[in-house]
């Protein structure tokens, strides 16, 4: 039941994921990329902070097991997960969607399993993860296809949003195999995550003096705080702490395609070159998910084994 509730949170944190990108294309057209992240920090620490109370209420147990710091906690250690995980993910990814073409950005930033299969071979060693090292190459070379679109008026404006999209997969493919290999307690990690992200856009987004829309134009971008990011992340958090890594990275590997889908349905712009980039990046996605579904059968003691005792004691909860 446990494996199988992990898998079903994934899932969900994948489909809200997958509104991502198509509804801040949108929000962008009214917003600018401080106000979107002004907003959907906001909207994001609200909701985690009024889930965190209404556990507290229900349950003195669960209020300790929330808020309190105990020896056996992540500490220091899990609040960087989160600040690097939710706040540097959206941070990044938004201001690359800000900078570059949404349909280039978003596929570049959602190719973080292909990072989680680089640690994956590194892991297995040369002999054994050659096939992993492969196919990130292969998504690379995607990646490349996609930096190579229009090259001769690359300006340095989008150059900075391809850039900020590959820190989003660095940031995103840390925290994927981070929180697997911390006990991580939601509301301690991300929630002050949250909060971070919010002062942090509201004071760029005063210092650049842009004038605030009117309140109607702020849906869009509190419903990225709501779903993909404060519901997202819990429910990435749940299924990354309690599930097989191999297994939830997997499953992570259906957000590119959903995201794209999307993003095509909704009109972005593709041209034969990005289309194959981003093709060829999805297909290294698929065969790392095949890669892995085959390691989880054949060697399921030891695929992504933490590394240390200490890891191997908490991994055992």
């Amino acid at each position: 039941m446990r494996s199988l509730a992990s898998v079903c949170a994934a899932m969900l944190a994948v489909v809200l994921w997958a509104t991502n990108a198509t509804v801040a294309a949108e929000a962008l057209r009214s917003v600018t990329a401080l106000q979107l992240l002004t907003l959907q920090f906001g909207a994001a620490a609200v909701t985690l902070a009024v889930l965190g109370v209404c556990g507290a209420l229900r349950s003195r147990e669960a209020a300790r097991e929330t808020w309190s710091w105990r020896a056996n906690s992540p500490g220091w250690r899990g609040l960087a997960v989160g600040m690097v995980g939710l706040t540097g993910t959206i941070l990044l990814q938004k201001v690359s969607f800000a900078f570059a073409p949404v349909f280039d950005a978003n596929a570049i930033s959602y190719g973080w399993p292909l990072l989680i299969a680089l640690w994956g071979a590194w892991s297995l060693g040369i002999a054994k993860g050659w096939p992993h090292l492969l196919l990130s190459a292969l998504g690379m070379t995607g990646v490349v296809m996609l930096l190579g679109v229009g090259a001769e008026g690359l300006s340095l404006g989008s150059m900075v949003g391809y850039a900020c999209a590959v820190g989003s997969a660095v940031c995103m493919a840390f925290y994927t195999v981070a929180a697997g290999r911390l006990r991580l307690r939601t509301m301690q990690v991300l929630l002050p995550a949250a909060i971070t992200g919010t002062v942090v856009a509201w004071i760029g987004s005063e210092v650049s003096g842009a004038p605030w829309p009117p309140m109607s134009e702020w849906l869009g971008s509190i419903y990225l705080g709501i779903g993909p990011m404060a519901a997202g992340y819990l429910l990435w958090t749940v299924a990354s702490a309690r599930g097989r890594p191999s297994v939830i990275a997997a499953i992570g590997y259906l957000t590119p395609f959903a995201s794209t889908a999307l993003l095509i349905a909704a009109g972005a712009p593709v041209t034969a070159l990005t289309a194959v980039g981003a093709i060829l990046i999805l297909a290294c996605n698929i065969g790392v998910l095949l890669l892995s579904h085959s390691e989880s059968h054949r060697e399921p003691e030891t695929a992504l084994k933490p590394s240390t005792p200490e890891l191997q004691r908490d991994a055992r909860h």
